[in-house]
């Protein structure tokens, strides 16, 4: 009798412990997929990102034109209606500030960008006249003796930007 309660018992012990390396697999299965599905999410949100920087660089060219032609910045307005967003669903509208910032909006389609603002700010060297015009994106400073001309408006988490938009070395 007591032969057979002792084959019952790790019978029983087997089991227990069979279970617990099961539900231990299932655990760490379930981390690795979330861990996936999470960075899979972050590389949409960058490539989607990405997408509105060919359109951002037809509004550039179009006010740089205009603010060399002239010495002055385009009038604060919407973008909008000039620039077709068909192209991209993730971007709302644009708005141009007058003084050298240019600040995308975004759709609610990706809800880590949902409501956000990404501005891509002029900057000129203020020493030298000539010097030309160039353009920082987000958090990134410009180099050198450049100076931003506008506010920048970003409100996106850093770590979702292009690395040419996430420069945290200098203050913004």
């Amino acid at each position: 009798m007591q032969s057979v309660l002792s084959l019952r018992g790790s019978s029983l012990r087997y089991l227990v412990q069979q279970g617990l390396e099961l539900v231990l697999v299932a655990t760490f299965i379930t981390i690795f997929i979330y861990l996936q599905l999470r960075e899979s999410a972050t590389s949409i949100t960058k490539s989607q990102l990405i997408e509105a920087f060919p359109l951002v660089s037809t509004i550039k060219q179009d006010i740089a034109l205009e603010y060399m032609e002239s010495g002055f910045w385009p009038q604060a307005q919407w973008l909008s209606d000039e620039y077709e967003f068909v192209s991209t669903q993730i971007v709302q509208s644009a708005y141009f500030d007058g003084q050298g910032g240019i600040h995308l909006n975004f759709t609610d389609e990706n809800p880590q960008l949902a409501g956000r603002t990404l501005s891509f700010i002029a900057a000129v060297d203020k020493n030298n006249p000539m010097s030309s015009l160039i353009w920082s994106c987000g958090y990134s400073n410009p180099p050198g003796p450049y100076q931003r001309l506008a506010a920048n408006q970003t409100d996106i988490a850093p770590t979702l930007l292009p690395a040419s938009c996430r420069n945290l070395n200098k203050e913004n």
